[in-house]
């Protein structure tokens, strides 16, 4: 097999054909002439000049194919752009790898999709399809209602990404494919001797005891081990440290099991849903999930300490796996970055000291697409983490 390649690059300022020129000639020229497609993320302010803006990477970078999204701040290799005009770019040459390139309209989500609807809709089975990246419009994309029937049409294949962001205005906020605005959902699928390997980093750590939920109602848990779920979250809140005790206020989480069947659970064991509501009267809690009798709950404190330790671990795992990853898209929360470290670039230098500076594009999103136990979901404060690597022979 030929060589696989990859280039990344962040350019800051308003659109200007020359830089975009430049740019792309000089992506296409790191990636040996030309790339098979490049994965873009652009500030608001180039929603007037996208179709050209496209246009010129497709023709001076040598690539057919151009997708992305709006994004209010941007990731490259070992760095993190925050509120500035400009745009993140990933190129990759990929010779003997089928791409998969395609937008999924609002109106094709439906709740009467059968389970084989998007894998026959795409043409792609999913025994022939490694993984994929998938960016959605936050404002006119049914996400969640996607993602259960993208899981049953692809089962076991990773999808990551992010949701558009960049601006409060709809209007303001766009994926696109080929500089055209998608009307929903734009999607990269990746076929051939190629791997998708994964990091999910929720950024939280257990506190309290794992219990069995043993009432509910949709999305309101009213018992845990029997015990009434606000006296159980009162209970863990009251052990933790005084330290603790403040970063906890809105801080804490539930964290639903990815299995039932682990002897201990630890970081990243866990799908991270939101607290939207507590009432010690009835001793309910409401969660942003729906939930089923027989799940595992626990629930978890975020803070910048666990995050970043969950993050190290996981990208330590990755740095163990071979062949080492060629590339890497970083999809993080608009909620993490500077204001939540304290310190800039966290998550981009952490890829860097774990695997070195390998091509990295990425953008702060909306919500976060990414595997937990098997499955893809929309996350909130997670670093999603697509790497992309050659298949073992």
């Amino acid at each position: 097999m030929k060589k696989i390649q990859a280039a990344s690059t962040f350019v800051e300022g308003a659109f200007d054909r020359n830089i975009v020129q430049a740019t792309a000639a000089k992506l296409a020229a790191e990636t040996g002439g030309g790339a098979s497609c490049a994965v873009v993320f652009v500030s608001s302010d180039y929603l007037d000049d996208l179709e050209e803006f496209c246009e010129i990477f497709r023709i001076h970078g040598h690539v057919p194919t151009v997708i992305g999204c709006t994004a209010s701040g941007f990731i490259s290799t070992g760095r993190e752009i925050e509120n500035e005009s400009g745009f993140s770019a990933l190129t990759l040459h990929l010779p003997d790898i089928k791409i998969t390139a395609m937008e999924l309209p609002s109106s094709h989500v439906s709740e009467s999709n059968n389970s084989a609807f998007w894998s026959d809709n795409l043409k792609t089975p999913p025994d022939q399809v490694q993984g994929w990246i998938a960016l959605c419009d936050p404002y006119h994309f049914p996400s969640e209602l996607w993602l259960r029937q993208w899981n049953q049409s692809y089962p076991g294949i990773p999808t990551l990404g992010g949701l558009a962001s960049a601006h409060p205005d709809p209007e303001q906020t766009a994926v696109f494919l080929n500089g055209k605005r998608g009307s929903g959902a734009v999607v990269l699928g990746f076929s051939g001797d190629i791997e998708l390997r994964t990091v999910v980093s929720q950024g939280c750590r257990p506190i309290g005891e794992p219990l069995t939920i043993t009432k509910v109602t949709n999305n309101i848990v009213l018992t845990l081990g029997g015990i009434p779920a606000y006296e159980v979250l009162s209970q863990a809140f009251s052990d933790l440290s005084k330290e603790d005790k403040q970063i906890a206020r809105g801080s804490l989480f539930a964290g639903l099991a990815s299995s039932e069947y682990l002897e201990e659970y630890k970081l990243g064991d866990f799908l991270i849903r939101p607290i939207l509501a507590a009432d010690p009267n009835s001793g309910a809690i409401a969660l942003g999930d729906q939930v089923r009798t027989g799940q595992t709950m626990q629930y978890q404190l975020r803070d910048s300490k666990s995050a970043h330790e969950e993050l190290a671990d996981c990208l330590k795992n990755e740095s163990k796996k071979k062949p080492a990853p060629l590339c890497s898209l970083l999809f993080s929360c608009t909620g993490r970055g500077n204001g939540f470290f304290g310190v800039p670039h966290h998550d981009a230098i952490a890829i860097g000291n774990a695997l070195g500076p390998i091509p990295t594009a990425g953008f702060f999103c909306n919500g976060e697409i990414g595997p937990v136990g098997g499955s893809n979901f929309l996350h909130g404060y997670t670093a999603s983490i697509a790497f992309l690597a050659e298949k073992k022979s």
